[in-house]
């Protein structure tokens, strides 16, 4: 009984870890693509920019 208990204690800790770092992976990406969307429209304000002088 000790011995089961001892096996199935780091299991929680284990899949919160899990759970936290896919959180962060996501969160990551979302970054990612914000960045990606900024840059997209800060290239396409440079364009009109240099279109208009």
């Amino acid at each position: 009984f000790q011995q089961q208990q001892h096996h199935r204690l780091p299991m929680l800790p284990r899949g919160l870890q899990a759970a936290q770092l896919q959180n962060a992976s996501q969160q990551r990406m979302l970054q990612q693509l914000q960045l990606q969307q900024q840059q997209i429209e800060q290239h396409k304000l440079d364009q009109a920019n240099l279109q208009a002088q």
